[in-house]
């Protein structure tokens, strides 16, 4: 792992010390949601939010329609603003 000269706390407690120089943003100044739809069945892993969670539901109790209905669980990483 590379080392800094400087570090400092990133307000996040599982996070720990960032190197000084680095930015805390929240994550969608980073991600963006995908939103492609799921033509073609083409992606079996769908998540479902349940309860404020986000849950994989088990490929077994998928149906075509779900998995037509669903959004693509893959998020998509682009540059910060």
């Amino acid at each position: 792992m590379q080392h800094y000269e400087r570090y400092k706390a990133s307000g996040v407690e599982w996070l720990g010390e960032i190197p000084a120089h680095w930015d805390v943003r929240p994550g969608f100044t980073c991600f963006k949601e995908n939103k492609d739809r799921n033509k073609g069945l083409v992606e079996n892993t769908v998540l479902s939010l349940s309860y404020g969670r986000i849950v994989i539901k088990p490929e077994e109790k998928l149906t075509a329609a779900t998995q037509l209905t669903h959004q693509c669980s893959a998020h998509t990483a682009h540059s910060p603003r």
